[in-house]
């Protein structure tokens, strides 16, 4: 497989995110782990400021260390299997966040939730919102999420 050399990775991600929101007139969230996005984007940061963050990290107690250039998470897929069908996702917030989200609004997420986490023990109203995602590995114009494993063959 050919490698892509980060500037390349971040002008396909720019060029992706601008198609989808022409199509959709959404801003895509961005759906990543640490570890990908820093070493296949070089760390870039020119993302943060408009796009939603959606870290994958399994099995930990919090989504630990973020990408270049976030803050804070939006959603947080948790785990790939569990309670819900498909991966176990939490979104960083409350219903109405989640829906201003849904309508185009960019979600500034609510208070961080304390460590420990468990996601399955976790009260709708006060921690957080568990949400069912389907479809995420589908890299189209109309999808809302760039996923790592959609872009992972030309990085690595």
């Amino acid at each position: 497989m050919l490698r892509a050399r980060p500037a390349a990775m971040v002008r396909r991600i720019r060029e992706f995110s601008d198609e989808v929101e022409r199509e959709t007139s959404r801003t895509p969230v961005i759906c990543t782990t640490a570890h990908w996005w820093n070493t296949c984007t070089g760390s870039s940061r020119a993302f943060a400021a408009r796009h939603a963050l959606w870290p994958a990290r399994y099995g930990a107690a919090d989504p630990g260390a973020l990408p270049a250039g976030w803050s804070t998470w939006t959603f947080w897929q948790y785990a790939t299997t569990g309670g819900l069908p498909g991966d176990q996702d939490l979104f960083h917030g409350s219903s109405a966040g989640l829906e201003r989200l849904a309508r185009g609004q960019r979600s500034v997420p609510e208070p961080a939730i304390p460590p420990p986490f468990e996601p399955r023990h976790l009260p709708l109203e006060t921690s957080g919102t568990r949400i069912r995602r389907s479809g995420h590995h589908k890299a189209r114009p109309s999808s809302s999420s760039v996923h790592p494993g959609c872009l992972r063959s030309t990085c690595h």
